[in-house]
């Protein structure tokens, strides 16, 4: 009898006896990597970006990846594509491209790409709430009305008093004839926040429209309708259109 024979063992018999099937892994390491987190980044680093054209794990030592790296520093440098260079603080430098320009270059040179396109955050919050935002420009041009509206009973308030027999008014209760909203009560604050440190005869004492505007949607609302429409109320014409301030004419000291 061989010896031989009778050690060795087939591989179906060890497949057979483990209830599994035995290949050899002769596969190429794979990248292993969310690419959709390469979306928060307008600009990646070449490095990462030739892992990603050869499917290769980030830092896997590979002649082809030499060759890409060689290549893309070469075509930066000497402005063939667009890239930025940096530089750390002991001096290394780094090469980083856009994902339009990554894209192009697999695209030219039949590398992998499937890396999702840079997403700004704020246009995507923009995107999103699209349908929210219409209907709030709805309501501010509504609210615009309003304030309108208000502007004409203000103006009228001390006449619209003696006919109702009672003070229009409440500035306790911020409302006028007894009506408030959300918006009239900013008005209201706002004003009572400035009225005190203005000269009425110094259009210069009073606050700027980016002053007064940054003020309201700090505390208020981050509505840029909303803020120019309060800014269109409440501040006198002569104020709106005033100059240049005069060397030494006072000017407004903030609302605090």
């Amino acid at each position: 009898m061989d010896l031989r024979s009778d050690l060795l063992i087939k591989k179906s018999d060890i497949e057979k006896s483990l209830g599994v099937s035995i290949e050899p892994n002769n596969k190429k390491p794979k990248l292993n990597a969310n690419l959709s987190t390469f979306a928060m980044f307008p600009e990646l680093s070449i490095e990462d970006v030739i892992c990603i054209f050869l499917d290769i794990p980030f830092g896997d030592g590979h002649i082809e990846y030499d060759r890409i790296y060689s290549a893309l520093v070469d075509a930066i440098e000497n402005k063939r594509i667009k890239g930025r260079i940096g530089y750390d603080f002991y001096g290394n430098t780094s090469y980083f491209i856009s994902h339009d320009t990554a894209n192009q270059w697999a695209k030219t040179y039949g590398l992998n790409w499937n890396v999702p396109s840079y997403k700004d955050p704020n246009a995507t919050i923009v995107e999103n709430t699209s349908e929210e935002n219409d209907n709030l420009e709805k309501e501010l041009e509504q609210a615009k009305q309003r304030i309108v509206e208000l502007e004409t009973i203000l103006q009228s308030k001390e006449e619209q008093a003696e006919k109702v027999n009672f003070n229009a008014v409440d500035y306790d209760q911020f409302s006028i004839y007894g009506h408030t909203s959300e918006n009239l009560n900013i008005v209201f604050e706002v004003i009572k926040k400035f009225a005190s440190k203005v000269d009425k005869d110094n259009p210069h004492s009073y606050p700027t429209k980016e002053e007064l505007k940054a003020f309201i949607k700090r505390y208020f609302s981050d509505n840029e309708k909303l803020a120019e429409a309060i800014y269109q109320i409440i501040i006198p014409e002569n104020v709106k259109t005033r100059g240049r301030t005069p060397q030494g004419v006072e000017t407004f000291q903030g609302f605090n």
